[in-house]
């Protein structure tokens, strides 16, 4: 539902949230959920925080490429997805280039029963 401009963190900040709205029809008889992400400089050093966030718990960290474009498919547990609002945003503690997530933003894959 919504995609921020300037979708980045660093230097200990939370990016803007992104919004994904879902149903209870959208989860009901769902067996395995998967996002797919653009990134720029998604993985860092060792001694940073670098974290994408569903609903302010980290979802996955450090993955992707260093200072270079990438795309992941990240698994996604059923149980950190909700009916409503769901919010997506980064985290990075890293001082140097922001960790950025690339236009049009992350994509949602649900699996369900026959």
């Amino acid at each position: 539902a919504e995609v921020p401009e300037r979708w980045e963190s660093r230097n200990g900040k939370e990016s803007k949230k992104g919004i994904l709205t879902l149903t209870e029809a959208d989860l009901k008889n769902a067996t395995f959920a998967r996002m797919a992400v653009s990134t720029w400089s998604g993985n860092v050093d060792d001694t940073s925080v670098h974290e994408l966030r569903l609903n302010n718990e980290p979802l996955a960290a450090r993955f992707g490429e260093f200072h270079n474009y990438d795309l992941d498919t990240l698994e996604v547990p059923l149980s950190r997805l909700k009916p409503g609002t769901n919010e997506i945003s980064l985290f990075s503690t890293f001082k140097g280039h922001a960790f950025e997530i690339n236009w049009p933003g992350p994509a949602l894959f649900i699996e369900y029963k026959k």
